[in-house]
């Protein structure tokens, strides 16, 4: 019985020892102590006037600045013409990196660079200027020599949910959680909303003319009752077809930025179509749709009265758009 015990016993001693061993470690006695701090200490995205990402290994997509005149005014894309960005999108992005620290230090070899793929060559590059820190009101032109670098870095991915980052100049790569490696697409950061913004009950009236309508159709929200509609020349309208047409004008979103167009070109000689949304307090949207080809698939572009974008819009969408107009009497 104690000839057992004792092998037992001496388990436990030896446990007990190794658990000694660590909490002398974790106490000082085995690991660096090292502060957390930010990777980039006094970041203030609030200040900051331009966002420049670059990927050495996107052929597609090389590269993508979003910039904006001064802080407050909106965030815009070079590379789509102007575009408004989300400033969703942005606030999101700049607050994750103000949060990145030094927490996660995985390697300061700069030998091992390559290994995280954090390299020139490879890593997508996060270039953030600012208005300069004196400018008391804050609103430095992202182009004012007086502009300044508040960080630079190169990001790739570490996991799903994770990445790894490096500052440019230096050779710590630092994991760091729920960050994504930031897109070099122009499009991901576009401001996508519907070409009609309006709710049903608050459109007046829908025109549209054209080849691709049949004509001219009309309908008319009359306000008689809820839900009473009409067409140009009187007749009842059913709810469900007014509905119809009105939630799939609100379904129209651009799926890509063309080009743009000159201001006083609208709606252009190419429209298939065109249709004026007026609401019922005053005001009138107007789109312009056209036809293209891009190897052998048709493809819808559209442009507002509202401003110079034309967008591309997602083709089964657009037809479903055209037959519900069609579908309306003369």
């Amino acid at each position: 019985m104690i000839a057992s015990v004792l092998p037992l016993n001496r388990w436990l001693l030896a446990i007990a020892v190794a658990l000694g061993v660590a909490l002398a470690a974790l106490e000082g006695g085995g690991i660096e102590e090292r502060a957390v701090e930010p990777l980039f200490p006094g970041f203030d995205g609030a200040r900051a006037v331009a966002v420049e990402l670059s990927s050495p290994v996107d052929e597609a997509f090389p590269a993508v600045t979003i910039r904006r005149a001064e802080v407050g005014e909106p965030w815009r894309i070079d590379q789509l013409f102007g575009a408004a960005a989300s400033p969703i999108l942005l606030d999101v992005f700049l607050s994750r990196v103000g949060a990145m620290t030094n927490l996660d230090l995985v390697s300061d070899d700069p030998g091992r660079i390559a290994e995280y793929e954090l390299g020139e060559d490879v890593a997508t590059r996060v270039v953030v200027l600012g208005a300069a820190p004196g400018d008391e009101d804050g609103a430095t032109p992202s182009s004012d020599p007086a502009a300044t670098t508040m960080l630079d870095f190169y990001v790739a991915t570490a996991s799903p949910t994770a990445a790894f980052v490096r500052r440019a100049g230096e050779a710590e790569v630092f994991r760091i959680p729920r960050l994504r490696v930031p897109p070099t697409r122009p499009f991901t950061w576009f401001g996508r909303a519907s070409l009609v913004p309006f709710e049903s009950v608050q459109v007046r009236q829908v025109t549209a003319s054209g080849a691709a309508v049949g004509g001219e159709r009309v309908l008319v929200q009359t306000m008689e009752r809820f839900g009473s509609f009409k067409s140009g020349s009187g007749a009842e309208v059913s709810g469900q077809r007014a509905l119809d047409v009105l939630q799939r004008l609100r379904a129209l979103f651009p799926v890509a930025v063309e080009g743009e167009r000159a201001p006083a070109d609208f709606p252009g000689e190419r429209a298939a179509f065109v249709v004026t949304v007026e609401q019922v307090t005053g005001g009138e949207l107007q789109l312009a749709f056209s036809e293209a080809e891009l190897d052998g698939a048709t493809r819808w572009l559209a442009r507002r009265s509202t401003d110079r974008l034309i967008l591309e819009c997602d083709p089964t969408v657009t037809a479903g758009l055209v037959a519900a107009l069609r579908a309306l009497p003369e």
